[in-house]
């Protein structure tokens, strides 16, 4: 079976192994990356090769948010920003159903997400006495570990209706904050690491599944027929 569809994720911080924020301490301030409620959106091909077993494919946007909070305690001072990332995703993902009744499926899949990002993003506090500039990660491809669980309702002819989670966790830093602090002519500058991993609230929709046809054996003896009498 072939069918494709189409996606929308808002994406939220994971909280797993400190990607909820981000902090580094220069001598006279702190500066701290937390990230904020972004979103992603795309398209996705699917393709069945048992009743159990599906591969996933497509391609991606993705909109990552984060806030900028700077604290200078000696001055009792503290900025704040608010800056995005733009990223471009391509899944590869293996999917294997659970079956819970005749229309009613649960999906469990495992893989990869393979990320291409855009230009680096700058940002100013409302004070401008802070700014930050992020530098990502800009090889040929960024991978990340995609892992997902959710629901799907299967109709008779009007698509796959599914809403489930799903994990995106880069295996390297996606970026750098390099966060400047202008005091009194003097400038001072610390760098914060930017992770990226997320969590997706996943709402989808394919089209009704299409079955790949195979050509049998008399389809095959009337084709081999047909050259035969061409030759």
């Amino acid at each position: 079976m072939l069918t494709a569809g189409f996606q929308f994720r808002p994406v939220f911080a994971t909280g797993f192994l400190d990607d909820v924020q981000q902090t580094n301490t220069h001598q006279i301030f702190t500066a701290t990356i937390e990230p904020a409620l972004g979103y992603t959106f795309g398209m996705l091909i699917r393709r069945s090769f048992t009743r159990k077993i599906s591969f996933e494919t497509g391609i991606n946007y993705i909109r990552r948010n984060f806030t900028l909070t700077c604290v200078d305690d000696s001055l009792n001072r503290t900025d704040v920003s608010d800056f995005g990332m733009v990223s471009y995703e391509i899944p590869l993902q293996c999917l294997v159903y659970v079956r819970f009744g005749e229309r009613f499926y649960m999906n469990n899949s495992l893989g990869v997400s393979i990320n291409w990002f855009a230009s680096k993003v700058a940002s100013f506090g409302e004070s401008k006495d802070f700014s930050q500039v992020t530098y990502l990660n800009r090889v040929i491809a960024n991978p990340a570990l995609l892992a997902n669980v959710g629901f799907e309702y299967r109709t008779r002819k009007a698509g796959y209706f599914y809403l489930g989670s799903s994990l995106h966790r880069p295996f390297t830093r996606i970026g750098t904050s390099v966060v400047k602090y202008d005091l009194y002519s003097k400038k001072y500058q610390t760098n914060v690491g930017v992770t990226g991993s997320f969590l997706t609230l996943d709402v989808r929709y394919f089209f009704h599944a299409q079955p790949i046809k195979k050509k049998t054996q008399n389809m095959k003896k009337k084709e081999d027929e047909k050259k035969g009498k061409r030759f």
